[in-house]
């Protein structure tokens, strides 16, 4: 699994002192983002997340995409490969082994999003954001509308780019560096 993976790696660098316990920051891109989350999940030492343009996991896609996705567009292509090769039990403990789980994340959680995504439905990120909401975690979604899947053209990526440095100085990582 994925995020055992990760976890595994995060350990390893521990260990080689390339990372100090209880100082590890997290920034994921689309299934890193995903990544991201789900090692949060697993690992209660992590300071802070950002995950852009996240795919917050099986259950949260095929759940929108049902009654959402159009034939003949990615998402609808996409949900009829998940669904065939995962089942359509949504519930069920693969697609939980596939998506972060909320109850299990300590980390505050800076999520962003554009509206315009074609690789990841804003939809599903909102619905991750109001259950960690739900859950009383520390979180913030950034919906940009008109945003891309990268979130690197203007004046997005400029956002984008105050905004995550504005949520690990928050939370204790100098972002500012030294002319």
């Amino acid at each position: 699994m994925p995020s055992s993976v990760i976890s595994y790696t995060i350990s390893a660098a521990k260990k080689l002192r390339e990372i100090k316990p209880g100082d590890t920051y997290l920034v994921g891109y689309s299934l890193g983002g995903g990544l991201a989350l789900m090692t949060a999940a697993s690992d209660h030492e992590v300071k802070a997340v950002v995950a852009i343009s996240p795919f917050v996991g099986l259950k949260e896609f095929v759940d929108w995409a049902k009654p959402n996705a159009k034939p003949n567009t990615t998402f609808y292509d996409d949900l009829q490969t998940i669904e065939k090769e995962y089942g359509n039990n949504t519930n069920s403990q693969t697609y939980e082994e596939r998506s972060p789980n909320v109850s299990n994340i300590q980390a505050p959680v800076l999520l962003l999003q554009g509206t315009s995504d074609t690789k990841v439905p804003w939809q599903t990120v909102q619905t991750f954001a109001q259950q960690m909401k739900t859950a009383h975690k520390v979180v913030r979604l950034v919906l940009y509308k008109g945003g891309q899947h990268s979130l690197q053209t203007v004046p997005y990526e400029e956002e984008s780019t105050q905004e995550m440095d504005n949520w690990f100085n928050k939370f204790g990582l100098n972002t500012q560096y030294p002319n």
